[in-house]
């Protein structure tokens, strides 16, 4: 076969690869559609020769009832279809008619959820707590559907994921991904939703995570021209890490795909970056804001992890504290792990419970039950008086319980209302009191410190600590008081 042939091989497979139909990877059998939503819609690339209209089918596999659409590609040949509401439950058929037939099967609508961030999302189920008996048990639920999009970072955004399938919960699904495995973080909250609704609601699950990352990454570019004028910029990352290159390759091309929330675990790599460290915040709040205008979703839920309980964290309280300002926006909740980490490891292998907090997170901000305990106590007053050579300090907490002190994990024993030494302060002359005397009375702390003539306190700082050993608790609730640095 001499040259010439290869020639015509050359040109036939350009002529086709630029021409045929495109497969858009995030639509697929077996996947679950956002219910009970006027933004659910598919969409596809046709040849630019095909000039009829694309129909596409609905059809209920059990019933046979079906829906039919019809919509004219543009001259570049995208074609969007906006699906009327659909209730839960299925399967359904979905039939794309062009110049070829494409039928989805097993297709689910229920809720749908994107799970992103560094190595802690991407941390999987058979490398967690009990993964092994939990990979077994996952056939149980054949309604839970899994999709794990291929790591891949891009300068440009892109319309297309890299690579991923949807699947159904299974031994097979719950192992067989790029990185050992689906995420765990993401999977458990799946299956805790799944078993709260008794099985009627079909949950659908994106895990786009990427171990190593940084915040910045994961942001639009918009975003991080916004913050730039007050931000130091950074080079030198590794490529994938660079600004919006994650973004760009695995989150951008997910938006014509509806969510009903997303889950963020990620601060860690930002964390060791000292002179950076003020822009973190900024970052995650236009991550934020770029996310939801992606997904044309103004109030898109959010629940963000706040870091946990790790002693060779460097700068940890700093990150926490900035997760917890971009989290009091509105529809953006914290769930954290501040107290249910592995002290000695930066990765727990118990993910299951903070995937109860994001389930509780998910029932208030995401279906809007009442009377969800969230969170712990909050600081709502805090007053000085200075006598002679001691300063009492009074802070007050919203709680009509009185507060309990309670080991984290990393300290189960070694706590008790007696024996607490979670509050540093700062005074006027910069020095620490790591010695203060703590007193507990009922929904108050109340904090002795010796000062030296002329000196004030003027910052107090609680559970300030990569790895708090001891904490606040509201009561017998679940959530701690968090950590947090106030001036007086």
């Amino acid at each position: 076969m001499g040259p010439l042939y290869f020639a015509f091989v050359i040109l036939a497979y350009f002529i086709l690869s630029t021409h045929a139909d495109v497969d858009y990877k995030m639509i697929g059998s077996n996947m679950v559609l956002q219910r009970n939503s006027d933004k659910t819609k598919l969409w596809g690339k046709v040849d630019a020769s095909f000039k009829s209209a694309v129909l596409l089918r609905i059809t209920h596999t059990a019933s046979k009832k079906d829906d039919e659409y019809k919509v004219t590609a543009s001259e570049d040949g995208n074609w969007v279809v906006k699906l009327k509401p659909y209730p839960e439950g299925g399967p359904y058929d979905i039939t794309v008619y062009t110049s070829r037939t494409t039928t989805y099967s097993n297709v689910m609508f229920g809720d749908v959820f994107f799970c992103s961030g560094q190595s802690n999302m991407d941390f999987s189920v058979l490398n967690s707590k009990d993964g092994e008996k939990d990979k077994q048990d996952s056939i149980n639920y054949p309604n839970l559907r899994l999709i794990h999009i291929k790591p891949d970072s891009n300068e440009q955004v892109l319309d297309n994921i890299s690579d991923g399938i949807w699947q159904v919960s299974s031994p097979d699904s719950i192992g067989g991904y790029w990185t050992g495995g689906f995420s765990a973080v993401c999977y458990y909250y799946g299956r805790e939703l799944y078993q709260h609704f008794n099985g009627t609601v079909p949950i659908g699950l994106i895990e786009s995570a990427w171990g190593g990352t940084r915040v910045e990454a994961w942001v639009s570019e918009q975003g991080i021209n916004a913050c730039r004028k007050k931000a130091s910029v950074r080079t030198g990352s590794k490529s994938h890490n660079q600004n919006s290159r994650l973004y760009n390759a695995m989150v951008a091309p997910v938006f014509n795909y509806n969510i009903l929330g997303v889950l963020w675990y990620q601060g860690e790599n930002n964390a060791g970056d000292t002179p950076f460290m003020a822009d973190f915040e900024c970052y995650l709040g236009n991550l934020v804001s770029s996310w939801r205008r992606g997904w044309g979703i103004e109030y898109l839920p959010f629940m963000i992890v706040q870091l946990a309980n790790w002693k060779s964290g460097t700068n940890w309280p700093v990150i926490r504290a900035a997760q917890e300002r971009v989290a009091s926006s509105k529809n953006v909740v914290l769930a954290t792990c501040v107290d249910i980490g592995d002290p000695k490891e930066v990765h727990p292998a118990d993910k299951k419970p903070l995937s109860h907090r994001l389930f509780l997170n998910a029932l208030k901000v995401v279906y809007n039950y009442k009377d969800i305990v969230t969170s712990g106590a909050s600081l709502t007053n805090i007053t000085a008086d200075a006598s002679g050579k001691v300063e009492k300090i009074t802070l007050t907490f919203n709680t009509k319980h009185s507060l309990k002190v309670r080991g984290t994990s990393g300290c189960t024993s070694c706590c008790n209302n007696a024996n607490f030494n979670a509050f540093q302060v700062l005074t006027d002359q910069k020095r620490f009191a790591w010695d203060a005397e703590t007193v507990i009375k009922n929904n108050q702390v109340i904090i002795q410190t010796p000062i030296g003539d002329e000196e004030f306190v003027i910052q107090v700082r609680y559970a300030w600590y990569e790895s708090p050993e001891c904490m606040l608790y509201d009561g017998d609730e679940l959530f701690p008081v968090l950590p947090f640095s106030v001036d007086i």
